[in-house]
């Protein structure tokens, strides 16, 4: 039997110059792979060259904080970090994803069937695994006899002096009418200037002094901007689902759509949903918190010490919002009781 299943790029003609035939099946195969693993590399040095030095500088700064000499919100500042770190990680997932799911093309296009290198392979590793968090202090690079004066290089102090606070998601404006509002940020990473990068969250009724001082003697500052960063996880991963479930639905029609266009309009989305249930939630705390406030308001002006059992009980029957009754009642009785001339 003879094998007809050859090549015809290796049949000679001749004049000793090659046929040029069609390709085989196989070949033609191969360079569709390859021609797909190059579009997902473009796809990955767009990520990296985005997020490649942040996500190394943030690393730095999670290595810094847990580093001696600690300062004296060490604690703070390693969460800070870490969560910052790890906010950042799944942001960068996140458009890694959607990159793919947008252009129609698969991680495994490059790491299986696509040569992947081993140099390719650490960068990837380096931009999108997940980053090794271990809160224990490391072990102190200074020598053990440290001289009794030590002079800090200058360097050093600018350093201190420049190092980013933690951004807060609770504004207060103290003025004469306090003023409070809760945001969360789309992208930790973003302009603290770029208004595009905040969704606010709840606002508050305008508070006075006294009732701000309560609330702070609460911890409820302290309560939002732990809701708002929760709030952020949330926001964050549910984007991703969404984006991730509507280019699955709509490959066919990833090129007719503008990519940022589909990510703003679920931010939107996303956005307002949460909204709406913070302020709900938010608004609910607040209101405990102001009834707390008016019973022990009302017990000081009636010398009466109230203890936590008195404030509940008086709650459960609806005593703040009888008060003012309660007070029309008592004047009347007193004028009831005033002899008539």
């Amino acid at each position: 039997m003879f094998d007809f299943d050859f090549d015809t790029h290796q049949i000679p003609s001749p004049s000793g110059v090659p046929y040029f035939g069609l390709p085989n099946a196989g070949s033609m195969q191969r360079a569709m792979e390859l021609a797909k693993a190059e579009k997902v590399r473009a796809v990955f040095d767009q990520i990296r060259k985005r997020y490649g030095r942040e996500r190394q500088q943030r690393e730095r700064e999670y290595d810094q904080a847990r580093t001696p000499p600690l300062s004296m919100d060490w604690g703070l500042e390693v969460h800070n970090a870490r969560e910052t770190l790890r906010a950042l990680v799944s942001h960068i997932r996140a458009e890694w994803k959607y990159g793919l799911a947008a252009a129609g093309l698969r991680e495994e296009d490059w790491k299986v069937t696509g040569n992947m290198t081993s140099k390719e392979r650490a960068k990837y590793n380096k931009l999108l695994s997940t980053p090794k968090l271990d809160d224990e202090i490391k072990p102190s690079a200074a020598p053990k006899h440290i001289p009794a004066r030590v002079t800090p290089e200058p360097c050093s102090i600018l350093k201190k002096l420049k190092k980013k606070q933690p951004r807060s998601r609770v504004r207060v404006q103290p003025n004469n009418e306090v003023h409070v509002s809760v945001v969360m940020y789309i992208s930790e990473s973003g302009d603290e200037t770029d208004k595009d990068n905040e969704v606010e969250l709840a606002v508050l009724p305008t508070l006075t002094a006294k009732q701000r001082a309560y609330l702070e003697s609460v911890g409820f500052f302290s309560m939002l901007e732990g809701k708002a960063r929760a709030m952020e996880e949330k926001f964050r991963w549910e984007v991703e689902k969404q984006m991730m479930t509507h280019w699955r639905h709509h490959v066919d029609i990833f090129a007719m759509e503008d990519p940022q266009a589909v990510q703003r309009r679920i931010q939107r989305e996303v956005g307002k949903e949460l909204r709406d249930k913070c302020q709900v939630q938010v608004q609910d705390i607040f209101e405990k918190h102001m009834s707390k406030l008016f019973l022990q308001v009302v017990a000081e002006e009636w010398g009466i010490k109230l203890g936590h059992e008195e404030m509940q009980y008086l709650k459960r029957v609806g005593f703040p919002e009888r008060v003012d009754e309660i007070h029309a009642e008592a004047e009347r009785g007193k004028l009831e009781q005033t002899p008539r001339s």
